[in-house]
């Protein structure tokens, strides 16, 4: 079962008491890796549950113009890489026809929606290479 819970600490860390897992999600915005690292300091002093990073909306060209990596991602968050989802136009376009991303895209090594399969895959302990 995945909770999707909004930002902030306090909701987060009640989550936390309830996790098996939890995925600390952030963009490359220096604004999310400081959100992302406060939630990872905070999961590690409440000795929550095992916490990975999953990078979303990622555009090689924006990580290229702000010279970031994925590396740098999570190094400043401060947690291993679980997955990361590119930046996708196939996802507003599912969300405005009502319809799920996994039903409409059914690529099997490209989009969002295979970075989702993959993500799914490694939750439930299955060694899937991150590209």
């Amino acid at each position: 079962c995945i909770l999707d819970y909004p930002g902030g600490l306090k909701p987060a860390q009640e989550a936390a008491r309830l996790a098996d897992k939890a995925v600390v999600v952030a963009t490359a915005d220096p604004c999310s890796h400081r959100d992302g690292e406060r939630l990872a300091q905070l999961l590690r002093a409440e000795k929550g549950p095992e916490a990975f990073l999953l990078m979303n909306r990622v555009s090689p060209r924006l990580l290229k113009a702000m010279d970031l990596t994925l590396d740098d991602s999570m190094d400043r968050v401060g947690l291993r890489l679980l997955g990361y989802v590119p930046e996708d136009p196939r996802v507003p376009l599912a969300l405005n026809g009502g319809k799920p991303l996994l039903e409409t895209d059914r690529r099997p090594s490209r989009g969002a929606a295979a970075a989702f399969r993959r993500i799914a895959r490694r939750l439930d302990g299955q060694r899937v290479p991150i590209r």
